[in-house]
């Protein structure tokens, strides 16, 4: 993730939680590399993302942890029941 300079020092100081990627937020646990301004390089992301092509055993862990993931956010039509919700409520 890369924002302007002044977009990333307002959110250093108002984001309070660990993690910034969807998945690491859910999982409550780094389970994805995550880019941040500086960081955000591409020699850096393409050694992270070959180190972890190269190795079958840590990406086939990886590929686990991802899918149990699923299983925290829900089933499929979180729209249309949040839709629903709301037209109840009016």
């Amino acid at each position: 993730y890369k924002v302007s300079f002044l977009t990333w020092a307002y959110a250093r100081l108002m984001i309070k939680i660990p993690y910034i990627g969807l998945v690491n937020v859910v999982a409550g646990e780094k389970l994805a590399p995550e880019f941040v301004q500086f960081g955000a390089k591409p020699n850096l992301i393409a050694k992270k993302a070959l180190s972890l092509l190269k190795d079958k055993d840590k990406y086939s862990r990886a590929k686990q942890k991802l899918s149990q993931i699923k299983t925290h956010l829900g089933l499929p039509g979180a729209s249309r029941r949040a839709a629903e919700i709301i037209l109840k409520s009016i």
